[in-house]
């Protein structure tokens, strides 16, 4: 997976060249405190696009246009676990690399432990639901029947699902043990910034 994300460093550093605080980069960008520049600066709140581009437009950041960033949305929350039913709401966008997924990918946020070795329990998956083709060591949003979903990992030989976890109770199935369908692949994570 790519790990593009919004470049807090790019923007420490232009901030610094540019002796600019975060008071007057929050002013400027149309944030409402100093505080909301230091969330966004230690990863401790999502960015937003429009916010990402004025902030990388104010500090004459031009990687904005050498990696365009595109919106899509978040949709839900989806189990990091055992299978758990899919939450489906609406919780806004984020931003994420223009080509880093199909036209139709989508966000979730994941919950649980059982892939806290690639994804922290709280972080965000972009999933491409045009890319459902398994392939052995990549990572897929998978759904049940009783539309309960869950994120793990494929290997082959035999072909099955495994947790990526430091939590010894998750156990990996095979894929001849549970009805499921893909919904699509992880093509990138992020955590919440």
């Amino acid at each position: 997976m790519p790990d593009f994300t919004f470049d807090r460093e790019a923007v420490r550093a232009a901030m610094k060249q540019h002796r600019v605080t975060a008071e007057a980069l929050a002013d400027a960008v149309g944030l409402t405190h100093a505080s909301a520049v230091y969330k966004l600066l230690s990863g401790d709140r999502r960015v937003k696009v429009e916010e990402a581009r004025a902030i990388y437009e104010h500090l004459g950041i031009v990687e904005v246009e050498q990696h365009p960033i595109r919106s899509i949305p978040v949709i839900g929350l989806a189990a990091a676990g055992q299978w758990r039913e899919a939450v489906e709401m609406p919780l806004g966008r984020i931003a994420i690399p223009y080509n880093v997924a199909g036209p139709r990918a989508f966000a979730v946020e994941v919950a649980g432990d059982s892939m806290n070795k690639l994804i922290p329990d709280g972080g965000w998956i972009v999933v491409d639901p045009d890319d459902i083709v398994l392939a052995p060591g990549k990572v897929y949003l998978l759904q049940n029947g009783e539309m309960g979903t869950t994120v793990k990992r494929y290997q082959k030989m035999p072909s099955r699902f495994e947790p990526v976890s430091d939590n010894p109770e998750h156990r990996e199935f095979l894929v001849s043990e549970v009805d499921f369908v893909i919904v699509g692949r992880v093509v990138w994570k992020g955590e919440t910034l």
